[in-house]
């Protein structure tokens, strides 16, 4: 899936032992304790954002799974382009819970491009 981060790195030193505790917080407890997901897959987002009220899209939906630091759990991002221009966009963007489907955040965000001048 795009945009998932899906790397865990461990810091060695020239001795190849442990230079630093090794973070396993974006470690989902599913991989960890060796059960099956209870996560929404992205058909049952899909069949979610059906039933959402979304604006007129000029584009296809962007989905991602992404980790959120602040909450320690991982939630779906989908992104809604309003208005694609050549230096900004307009964006619908809704975080859903991954495991109940609860629309955690729903909001509009103008996005500008880097270096497009």
């Amino acid at each position: 899936m795009p945009y998932l981060f899906v790397d865990v790195w461990i810091k060695l030193d020239n001795n190849l032992s442990l230079a630093q505790k090794v973070d396993i917080t974006r470690i989902p407890d599913f991989l960890l304790e060796s059960y099956l997901p209870k996560w929404l897959s992205e058909q049952q987002v899909d069949s979610l954002l059906a039933k959402i009220q979304l604006k007129s899209s000029v584009d296809d939906l962007t989905k991602r799974l992404e980790f959120n630091d602040q909450t320690g759990k991982y939630q779906w991002i989908v992104f809604n382009t309003l208005y694609k221009g050549k230096c900004l966009s307009n964006e619908e963007i809704l975080h859903i819970d991954t495991k109940t489907g609860a629309v955690l955040k729903h909001f509009e965000e103008q996005h500008l491009l880097m270096h497009c001048f």
